[in-house]
């Protein structure tokens, strides 16, 4: 069923419907025309009347790309369109990987970050880097006025000389009264409107709003104006244009008509029914219910309000005397800061601590809690929010400027670390913390290239950098501050490095100093001489030949080094490049904005070479910086322990020995001692006591003399020599079962430790040999490798039914001693027959290991 032809339609009616590529319908007019085929060679054929459709569809038209509106300049056939979009400059990639870090909030900083800052690296650890531009960004983002708004610095403003023009245009008037007259209450309708023109009004808080509200209104009026003089037929009376738009007139009520006033009439009279008695009001009644004209409105004009007091049988609470909207949603309410009399603690203002500038900052930017545990909790009394637990700081640096943030705060002062050194990979998927500070990568990429960014940066380097990529000091939390670097690429030779300006991990090429001999320094003698180097001075065509072998990462820093490497790297961004737009705000004259794209902007990315594979570099394990006292903290004596509590009190003890009852004086002591007895004999030895703590290491001793020069064992003997040795059958005769297999030929044989005649190879220098033999022939092949020490025999066989070429292969590793023989030989099975294969070629091969006498 062929779609449904309009009046537009440019189809014939024939056509509409036709979808033949042989259709042979006649050319008539308005019914049908003739076939044609793609004129762009797609294939397609089709009406005349449908080539415009065609092209809409055609896979050789030429099209831009579809990202053509956010920079890319490419043109191509529309069947390339989907392979183009993986590599478009204009098709980038955000990278969205997050990591947290949690701030040091130890009163002390703990060794190791004092440590890590004062050691002199050849290279700066990968973590310290890492962690050093986060702390920067972090605190470039901690803005002073947010977090302590009642210390910043209070700037007089200036009265302005020029005046504004107010909101809905007008004079400027004084209006020394409009403060008094709002207090009062009683401000006409003109004295609103005089109030609404003045910018210069006092005592009115939101100036702005009204600013607003009157704009808005002023736009409406404009807007009715010009289409009620587009369309006069909507409008049964006649509006007057204002004669000045910029001012606002003044809105006058109409009087009604003698058609429409219920006053037109003087034959009722007008009654104030609240001023009238029993009986007049009874009167004024049956007048009224005898009046038969029809009744269109109810006029106020002389009615007084009734006075209506509030009887009130219970107390209110103060809490619920604000105001509805601080109740309802008590994020619209203004908070104001306020400061809270301390006089009554008895302490002077110099008395109170001061608060360092960032532990404090840090603390109050976690919002709510720290590690874990909550700062400040929100409770609800009578429906009203309150928040418990602030607390008032003080500074030595304030007040600050308006514009402060944490890092101007920081600038002078030594460097110092506040988060720790350990990142932690925590999505925004996962349940996060809150007192744990989220960085973002942020770096975008073309399509093609974000795989490798992620793999290589995030996965293989950020992911893997604490204990694996770099491995630290067991004893580091002790305050070691020893690191090795244990990966580096597979492929070539590079160091893997964080720069802080970029943010980015990036990889330093190791260039060999042989590459650097015989390059001379160029002198010139004019002072602002440029491309003088002599890279700078080939052809541009091989400069661009040179960088299209170069990455990312490099292009972008070698488009930095002169004019002409900029007009080089220039080339290639199209093919390597990438475009983005750069968005300005728009504010408008009314209060409102928008964001525009202002130009292109094209750029390298910061993705280095791809890495496909890491390897372990040539290091020692960690083991032996414990063991060669390079560490400064094994070893050395731990910090005393805290003293133990009392034992508990012992038993009562036995009763003792009664003493002696003559008072033994020094005379009779000395009277009572005897004479001095023989000296007895030695005692025996005592037990070994515990070993002694270790002594210094000793020197070193001298040179030891130059050995003799030998062979594998260094003796000089016969062991120099390394027997070897390959031999080949091609011969057609039959092979004996159980007789060594007899080789016709040789490819090495070194002093001839194996005989071709017989077949034996004879060790001469005892040691570890291997042997392999390959041999082929036609149906069954069975062969043994055999020696005379210990009888090892070691049979390879392979049966083959068919009579086919067969191929047996066999290997050992022996111990040989001196005049031990090894020899190949065939062998039968019982499913292999009797009968031996004719023709066999085989080639054994057989070598020394090592010596071992």
């Amino acid at each position: 069923m062929g779609r449904l032809r309009t009046q537009t339609s440019k189809l014939h009616r024939h056509c509409e419907s036709c979808h033949s590529r042989r259709c042979k319908m006649a050319i008539e007019i308005s019914v049908s025309c003739a076939i044609m085929s793609c004129r762009l060679l797609c294939g397609a054929v089709f009406h005349l009347c449908k080539e415009e459709e065609h092209m809409l569809l055609c896979p050789n038209d030429r099209v831009p790309c579809l990202n053509v509106e956010y920079g890319c300049p490419f043109i191509m056939c529309r069947s390339n369109v989907a392979k183009h979009l993986t590599v478009c400059p204009a098709s980038v990639v955000s990278c969205s990987m997050e990591w947290n870090r949690w701030p040091i909030e130890e009163s002390e900083t703990p060794e190791f970050y004092e440590n890590i800052l004062k050691e002199n690296n050849t290279q700066e650890p990968l973590d310290l880097s890492m962690a050093l531009r986060d702390q920067q960004h972090l605190f470039h983002s901690l803005k002073m006025k947010t977090l302590f708004p009642e210390l910043i610095e209070k700037v007089a403003e200036e009265p302005s000389v020029a005046v504004p023009e107010g909101a809905v245009g007008g004079v400027d008037e004084a209006s020394a009264s409009s403060s008094a007259e709002m207090e009062g209450g009683g401000l006409t309708q003109e004295e609103r409107e005089e109030l609404a023109r003045n910018p210069t009004v006092v005592n009115l808080e939101s100036y702005n709003i009204w600013e607003k509200m009157f704009s808005m209104e002023l736009s409406g009026c404009k807007h009715t104006i010009k289409s009620i003089g587009q369309n006069p037929e909507t409008s049964r009376k006649e509006i007057k244009p204002q004669a000045n738009p910029s001012r606002l007139d003044v809105l006058r009520e109409e009087l009604p008509t003698k058609n429409e006033s219920l006053d037109a009439s003087t034959d009722i009279p007008q009654y104030n029914a609240y001023d009238m008695d029993e009986d007049k009001f009874l009167i004024a009644t049956s007048l009224f219910a005898c009046d038969t004209r029809p009744k269109k409105k109810l006029v106020y004009q002389h009615l007084e309000p009734m006075k209506i007091k509030t009887v009130r049988t219970f107390k209110v609470p103060t809490s619920f005397k604000a105001k509805q909207s601080r109740i309802r949603n008590p994020s619209h309410n203004k908070k104001v800061n306020s400061s809270v009399d301390t006089s009554d603690l008895g302490v002077e203002i110099d008395d109170i601590p001061k608060w360092d500038e960032v532990q404090a900052t840090l603390l109050c930017s976690l919002e709510r809690e720290l590690r874990g545990h909550l700062i400040a909790e929100s409770r609800s009394t009578d429906a009203l929010l309150l928040d418990v637990g602030t607390q008032t700081y003080d500074f030595y640096l304030a007040p600050f400027k308006e514009e402060t943030s944490l890092a101007d705060i920081t600038a002078d002062r030594a460097l110092k670390l506040h988060v720790h050194i350990q990142a932690e990979s925590v999505t925004r998927r996962h349940n996060k913390s809150s007192s744990a500070f989220t960085y973002l990568c942020n770096h975008i990429f073309r399509r093609d290239e974000f795989p490798s960014h992620y793999k290589n940066v995030h996965s293989d380097i950020q992911s893997c950098i604490s204990g694996w990529f770099e491995q630290r000091c067991p004893l580091a939390y002790l305050g070691c501050t020893f690191i090795q670097r244990r990966f580096q690429p597979s492929s070539h030779r590079a160091t893997v490095f964080y720069d802080r300006e970029l943010s980015t991990f990036c990889l330093r090429p190791k260039v060999s100093g042989t590459l650097y001999d015989g390059i001379k320094p160029v002198t010139v003698e004019r002072k602002r001489a440029r491309n003088t180097d002599a890279l700078s001075r080939l052809p541009f065509e091989v400069l661009v030949h040179v960088a299209g072998f170069l990455d990312s990462f490099t292009l972008s820093q070698l488009a930095l080094v002169s004019c002409l490497m900029r007009e080089v790297c220039r080339t290639l961004l199209h093919d390597r490049g990438m475009v983005s737009l750069k968005w300005e705000k728009k504010v408008y004259s009314h209060g409102g904005w928008c964001w525009r794209a202002r130009k292109r902007v094209w750029q390298f990315s910061n993705l280095f070479s791809t890495v496909d594979s890491w390897c372990f570099d040539k290091l020692p394990p960690i083991s032996e910086h414990l063991k060669d006292d390079t560490c400064a903290i094994h070893g050395r004596d731990g910090v005393s322990g805290v003293p133990g509590r009392d034992g508990l009190p012992g038993t009562k003890g036995e009763k003792g020995v009664p003493a002696l009852q003559d008072e033994l004086n020094s005379i009779t002591m000395q009277e009572l001692k005897g004479e001095t007895g023989i000296r007895g004999f030695p005692g025996e030895p005592g037990p070994k006591g515990f070993m002694g703590a270790q002594g210094p290491k000793g020197f070193l001793g001298p040179k030891g003399p130059r050995g003799s020069s030998g062979g594998i064992d260094g003796s000089g003997g016969p062991a120099s020599k390394k027997p070897a040795f390959s031999v080949l059958r091609n011969r057609a005769d039959y092979a004996s079962y159980g007789q060594p297999v007899i080789f016709d030929s040789q490819l090495s044989n070194v002093d001839n430790d194996f005989n071709l005649k017989t077949g034996y190879f004879t060790c001469k220098v005892p040691g570890v040999y291997y042997f392999v033999f390959h041999a082929s022939s036609e149906g069954h092949l069975c062969l043994r490798l055999k020696s005379n020490r210990n009888s090892v025999s070691l049979n390879f066989c392979d049966l083959n039914p068919r009579s086919l070429s067969a191929v047996v292969s066999g290997g050992a590793i022996l111990q040989l001693f001196t005049n031990d023989k090894v020899w190949i030989e065939p062998f039968t099975k019982s499913a292999a027959g009797s009968k031996m294969p004719k023709s066999m070629s085989a080639v054994f091969n057989g070598f020394l290991i090592y010596h071992k006498p």
